[in-house]
């Protein structure tokens, strides 16, 4: 079992964006990167972050707020999607693979055909078409002992209640009984 996460909106660019969208390069650039959107600078939010002394707060909040597609904004799903069914990439036989977003889990039947699985996958998700995209382990190890994937927490029926909260606000338990 592997666990794999995207640094996904913020890899969006839009020289590379733009021509994967069926959209003039206005609207992508203004409703779906934002760029006509007001930048304000909260103190509250910068609250113990170090910043580099040669550039201004404002600087970095500028060029942090026009990295990719905003994520929660109104095009961000639809963007994610669209660009996600286009990864290049079909598990073998003994490798299930399931995607929600950025999120990748890789369950597969022995050692090596999940370390084959995670570069096939790392080099696929480095083709995705729109931006520059690096996939990143998160959890690697036996499924027999439960594991994390996007709010729900998956264990046998003996799986220890106490890593629900490592879950993020888990809402689903799953066991090898069919009980949630």
């Amino acid at each position: 079992m592997a666990a794999c996460r995207v640094h996904f909106y913020g890899s969006f660019e839009p020289e590379k964006l733009s021509p994967e969208l069926p959209l003039p390069k206005e609207v992508v650039e203004h409703a779906v990167l934002g760029r006509h959107m007001e930048v304000v600078w909260d103190p509250e939010h910068m609250k113990g972050k170090t910043l580099h002394p040669s550039l201004s707060p404002r600087h970095i909040l500028h060029k942090e707020a026009r990295l990719g597609v905003p994520q929660g904004s109104a095009c961000s799903s639809i963007i994610g999607a669209f660009c996600m069914s286009r990864l290049p990439w079909v598990p073998k036989v003994g490798v299930v693979m399931l995607n929600y977003v950025d999120d990748f889990l890789l369950l597969a039947n022995s050692p090596s055909a999940l370390a084959e699985a995670i570069d096939e996958l790392t080099e696929a998700v480095g083709d995705l078409p729109g931006g520059k995209f690096k996939l990143q382990l998160v959890e690697k190890g036996s499924a027999s002992h439960g594991f994390c994937f996007p709010r729900s927490r998956v264990a046998d029926r003996e799986g220890e209640a106490d890593d629900l909260a490592e879950c993020r606000k888990s809402r689903v338990v799953v066991s090898n009984t069919g009980q949630t």
